[in-house]
């Protein structure tokens, strides 16, 4: 018995992972009806290992154009009613397409699903996994998975499978990503469908970290400009979906097509406020807290769901990275938050600077305590010095 499963497996110069991959998909307690390998114009040994395989897989050799543009030609063959496009340097749970498979036929009005991944690094063979940790699905309700994959990007392909008449609804994969690609997806996949959890918690994958390069040719980074490279892709991709991501969408989707009253516009624009700020967009984040000062939102208006969203705004130690950056921006936000219309926001700030600091105190994380230092110079020092001004009066 094959499960209606078409498994979509771009490489590029990854002859040495490659075939651990597609071992663990060949080896699924239920396997897959089809499987498609698709070379990007590896220079490696990458064509003669997958030769290896003969019949058992569909094999596809084009040039190289990125890991999009290789899932993307192999989409046309796709022939079954799920999709799941598997990364060649991972390896899946033996259960885990079972487990994906069952999540979906049990719940047909999703569209996807979500699970979590072991984090492992290379052993010292520079092959073999070595597993550090669980990273199941953050809890979250499941109306706020929106909000939550805009906040935290925790879908990454191979723990999502998707139906594939959702994928032929919203367009093909966007090519000109490195690092978000599945973000973007699960967006637009988020704006027409909903997801699944597995059953269990467990994760179904492991997810393998390298220092291996990432990208394609001409466009080839290693894995320190992951992040940087990430973070830039994010603000390109939420920038670009400002007309589909309206504000309505941040949140919970049972109110998104109800009317835009006062009070949702205030939760709607607290949570767009977190995510801009997380993300480092700063204009956008200043044109969402202007309005809420309009509207207003004070501590007696938060409750402690939308405090602990605004504290999410800056929970994101690469967010207190940016800040050092970009220094005329944050300081600008600090000053708008000492608007006493706002002063939630301001609280939500310093708690979240108290959280970073015991806990980097308590680990001796000396980097996350000089994080902790920007976020109070540009942002809670000119957020309270007003108030400490007038108490000295």
């Amino acid at each position: 018995m094959h499960a209606p499963v078409s498994i979509v497996l771009p490489t590029y110069n990854r002859a040495r992972y490659v075939a651990a991959a597609l071992d663990s998909l060949l080896a699924q307690t239920l396997p897959a009806a089809q499987i498609i390998v698709v070379n990007d114009g590896s220079t490696d040994d990458t064509s003669t290992v997958m030769r290896g395989y003969g019949s058992r897989i569909e094999f596809i050799e084009k040039a190289n154009g990125g890991k999009c543009a290789a899932i993307n030609a192999a989409l046309p063959r796709a022939t079954e009613k799920y999709l799941w496009v598997f990364d060649d340097d991972d390896i899946a749970c033996a259960d885990a397409l079972a487990r994906h498979v069952a999540a979906l036929e049990g719940d047909n009005a999703a569209g996807f699903t979500i699970s979590g991944s072991f984090r492992c690094h290379d052993d010292a063979d520079g092959i073999t996994l070595k597993v550090l940790r669980a990273q199941p699905v953050r809890p979250f309700h499941d109306d706020d998975h929106l909000l939550e994959l805009l906040l935290s990007s925790y879908i990454a392909g191979p723990a999502t499978m998707i139906r594939r008449a959702l994928i032929e609804q919203v367009g093909p994969y966007r090519e000109d990503l490195a690092r978000v690609d599945d973000f973007e997806m699960a967006l637009r996949l988020s704006l027409v469908s909903r997801p699944v959890r597995l059953a269990e918690p467990r994760p179904s994958y492991y997810r393998r970290w390298h220092l291996g390069l990432r990208g394609w040719a001409g466009q080839r980074f290693d894995y320190g400009q992951s992040v940087a490279r990430s973070r830039t892709e994010e603000r390109m991709v939420l920038r670009d979906m400002q007309e589909q991501l309206t504000l309505a969408h941040y949140l919970p989707r049972p109110q998104w097509q109800q009317p835009l009253t006062e009070d949702r516009e205030r939760q709607a624009l607290l949570r767009c406020w977190a995510v801009m700020v997380q993300k480092g967009m700063w204009p956008e984040a200043g044109a969402a807290l202007a309005r809420l000062a309009e509207i207003g939102l004070d501590a007696g208006h938060m409750t402690h769901t939308e405090t602990a969203w605004a504290c999410r705004a800056f929970s994101d130690l690469n967010t207190l990275g940016d800040m050092r950056l970009h220094g005329t921006e944050t300081t600008a936000l600090g000053t708008a938050l000492a608007d006493r219309r706002v002063a939630g926001l301001k609280h939500a700030a310093l708690r979240q600077t108290l959280y970073h600091v015991r806990a980097a105190l308590a680990g001796r994380d000396w980097p996350r305590l000089r994080a902790s230092a920007v976020l109070m110079q540009r942002v809670l020092w000119p957020a309270f010095l007003p108030s400490v001004r007038r108490a000295a009066q």
